[in-house]
């Protein structure tokens, strides 16, 4: 589900919290709001699930006007992680995931295999964690728990604020690749609240970049990289943005399509692609443009998988002095990493 923020206002007295915000959230990707403390992106995150009202503007949802969704019907398809979790005490894990979906009215039957199945998916064992109450688990636990209830009436949207804020270093990053792999396979609609650039640079599609109640920058993680609007903008990335962006964005993130698939060399043609990957069953290999105009037709055995860094793919081509280079997910190509639209400006 898409969300579209129109000249978006929330005003306390004199002061605006969010000043004529315009800003397109894409289907089944994740936006990350980032900037410093007081610059609106927890009041975003509240307007869009009607937590509060705003002073003016509008919020659509596929095309319709939040006016015209009944609130509690809206907040039935948004599921919200904060970063206090708030697990209920005296629940214990089952009774936690399974609030939403006895409100909804599920039957028994449903409400337990989709407690499972979430528990599998945040990758707990069921039942090692189902009976515990949330005082006997761990913060990173509190956390997958938090996740999964957000999920259970499979909503089509997720607002995030700041869920792994107060995680410790080590399982902050194991929670991120979680998240990922979740996302991954369910492709919800995410809008992600961090104060932390490098949680915005691994888990981005597109950043929007706040100060003092307005937009700055919103673009994909990339293209900010590469070109920050201003200096507000190059000083919230820092130094290392670059090597950040190479170190944690996952292959996916920016593979391109300049590749074509074929059976055999016969079915080379001369349309300018870049590579041209042999997939018979399986994959075989690959060849480059240059590698077919100097009637070189051994195939290229590499490749890297989709949730492998950039860094690691740049590794390969700068050991093999290829430009080009196979993604692959569950065996099957999705794309290529290309080297030029990776690091040239």
């Amino acid at each position: 589900m898409s969300i579209e923020l129109k000249n978006l206002s929330k005003k306390y007295n004199d002061k605006y919290a969010v000043k004529n915000l315009d800003l397109n959230i894409e289907d089944g990707k994740i936006t990350v709001l980032i900037g410093p403390s007081g610059c609106g992106k927890t009041t975003t995150l509240k307007l869009i699930n009607r937590l509060i009202e705003r002073t003016s503007g509008d919020i659509l949802f596929d095309g319709i006007s939040i006016d015209n969704i009944d609130k509690i019907q809206l907040r039935r398809k948004i599921g919200y992680v904060i970063q206090e979790i708030g697990l209920f005490p005296h629940y214990n894990v089952f009774d936690n995931i399974a609030v939403v979906p006895k409100l909804l009215g599920w039957n028994k039957k449903k409400i337990k295999n989709r407690v499972k199945e979430l528990i599998n998916l945040i990758n707990l064992k069921y039942d090692e964690v189902i009976n515990k109450y949330p005082m006997e688990l761990s913060g990173g636990q509190r956390q997958r728990i938090g996740v999964a209830r957000a999920l259970a009436a499979d909503p089509k949207i997720l607002l995030m604020d700041e869920p792994f804020g107060a995680i410790d270093p080590i399982n902050r990053e194991v929670l991120q690749d979680v998240f990922l792999e979740i996302q991954n396979k369910l492709k919800k609609t995410i809008v992600f609240v961090t104060h932390d650039i490098r949680e915005a640079i691994k888990l981005a599609d597109k950043i929007a970049i706040f100060n003092n109640g307005e937009l700055v920058q919103y673009n994909s993680t990339l293209n900010i990289i590469k070109k920050p609007k201003n200096e507000f903008v190059k000083e919230l990335l820092g130094k290392n943005a670059e090597l950040n962006f190479l170190e944690f964005v996952k292959a996916e993130k920016v593979i391109v399509n300049d590749y074509k698939i074929i059976k055999s060399f016969n079915e080379i043609k001369v349309d300018k692609k870049s590579c041209y990957i042999v997939f018979n069953e399986k994959y075989e290999g690959f060849l480059t443009e240059s590698d077919i105009k100097n009637n070189n037709y051994y195939l290229r055995k590499e490749y890297i998988n989709y949730n492998d860094s950039v860094l690691e793919g740049l590794n390969i081509m700068f050991k093999r002095n290829i430009h080009y280079l196979p993604v692959l997910r569950d065996g099957r190509v999705i794309g290529i990493l290309k080297y030029d639209s990776i690091l040239e400006e």
